[in-house]
């Protein structure tokens, strides 16, 4: 058995991959306000983490939560300015944008 397979895994790590898990049941069911809080602790351990944000601001989208929902996108699309979807989350941050700010 290789050494490195043998070594301890760091608690961070072995939380983020709990929370992934969770974030991804939490997808599926869907539960948008669970996706938002899991999101939430994922960041604190990985701000950098693109697919997090865009995984919360699209949960915000879905709660009408438009000015949280813009700025996930556009953090996001900082983060990944070439993703694939690009395109798709400009045109929803613009929409977002003029639309009236609401308190949630």
């Amino acid at each position: 058995v290789p050494s490195a397979l043998l070594e301890a895994t760091p608690t961070v790590a072995i939380l983020g991959r709990m929370l992934r898990n969770l974030l991804h049941i939490y997808i599926e069911k869907p539960d948008d306000p669970l996706v938002i809080a899991t999101a939430d602790l994922l960041l604190i351990a990985d701000p950098r983490a693109a697919d997090v944000w865009r995984t919360r601001g699209l949960a915000y989208l879905q709660l009408d939560c438009a000015a949280a929902a813009c700025d996930d996108l556009r953090h996001y699309l900082e983060l990944v300015p070439d993703a694939p979807d690009a395109a798709d989350l400009r045109a929803h941050v613009a929409r977002l944008a003029r639309r009236s700010p609401t308190l949630h």
